[in-house]
């Protein structure tokens, strides 16, 4: 995992419930580049939105969405796609 890629929070570690993606052209496709989490591993980002259930508009560069469960942001910013997942305690 590349540490220029966490999140700014002391001791934290990417998990299933809890993680951060940073996507970036290559090639013309847009691919999942830290490794954090295996299963998203070089995953295109068409198919990352279709898998969690959520539609960004063109040219949006921010998006939060909030559920009882989970939090989800997008942010789209110098070439990169950032997107940061977190599982809220029940």
């Amino acid at each position: 995992m590349n540490s220029k890629f966490t999140k700014n929070v002391p001791n934290w570690k990417p998990s299933p419930t809890d993680y951060r993606l940073i996507f970036r052209e290559v090639d013309g496709i847009w691919r999942e580049i830290t490794g954090n989490i295996p299963e998203f591993k070089d995953m295109i980002l068409a198919d990352y939105l279709t898998q969690i259930g959520i539609e960004i508009p063109d040219g949006c560069t921010f998006c939060r969405v909030r559920r009882d469960w989970w939090n989800w942001e997008f942010r789209a910013y110098g070439g990169n796609v950032r997107i940061d997942f977190r599982e809220l305690d029940q």
